[in-house]
């Protein structure tokens, strides 16, 4: 693989890992914030291990989700939420990409 194409693939990693974290962390935050006030009943929501911590995430109907409200919003985050963090991470990487500079020798 040369050079540019393993420089290349990394970027696709980076931006991929960059996606993945925000969607996670926006999930867990959102997650644990509802437990915490209490917006859905407490059997809407599993423990998982997160680090030392263990933290509140709300259930997906894979995963027995009964309440309509907490089904909605994992909808919202899906549907909408993750595509606008896809398509703004993607619009920086295009920019960052823009600005890059390439130097090739003959």
């Amino acid at each position: 693989m040369t050079s540019l194409a393993q420089e290349a693939a990394q970027k696709a990693i980076t931006v991929t890992k960059e996606k993945t974290i925000v969607k996670n962390t926006l999930r867990f935050t959102l997650g644990e914030i509802s437990y915490l006030r209490g917006i859905f009943p407490e059997d809407s929501f599993k423990v998982r291990p997160f680090g030392k911590q263990r933290i509140h995430v709300l259930k997906s109907p894979e995963d027995g989700q009964q309440d309509k409200d907490a089904i909605i919003f994992n909808q919202w985050m899906a549907e909408g939420v993750n595509k606008a963090i896809d398509l703004e991470v993607s619009a920086r990487t295009r920019s960052a990409r823009k600005n890059d500079v390439c130097v090739c020798a003959d």
